[in-house]
């Protein structure tokens, strides 16, 4: 149940079509999870500094999992991630951060009950 959530000052015009699903199989991929149990949540337009900067391309990111974030993970996680996001849409892996939260299953809803 992995959820990935981009804030970026970038416009919603600099998305491109099909962005989301495609950073969903790299989430997907870099975390051995299924695509079909992760959400990506893309908030473009935000009112964003990086550095007291608030005009050059950067971002703010969550990755919450039930598992699969660890020391050793997130550094994989990290590398994979912003490499595709700095591809993609142009925002620099030195312009971003990833917080990890290693999630407990019984904080997670889902259909009606807890993971």
């Amino acid at each position: 149940m992995p959820v990935f959530v981009l804030t970026t000052n970038l416009g919603a015009d600099k998305i491109p079509s099909g962005f989301g699903e495609k950073l969903t199989n790299v989430v997907a991929q870099t975390l051995c999870k299924p695509a079909s149990y992760v959400v990506v949540q893309i908030n473009p337009g935000a009112n964003l500094c990086f550095g007291g900067d608030g005009q050059t391309p950067a971002g703010n990111c969550r990755l919450s999992s039930i598992g699969s974030i660890s020391s050793q993970q997130n550094k994989k996680s990290s590398e994979k991630i912003m490499g595709f996001i700095e591809k993609e849409i142009g925002i620099p892996s030195d312009r971003m951060y990833i917080e990890f939260v290693d999630l407990s299953p019984g904080n997670v809803g889902w259909s009606g009950s807890t993971f």
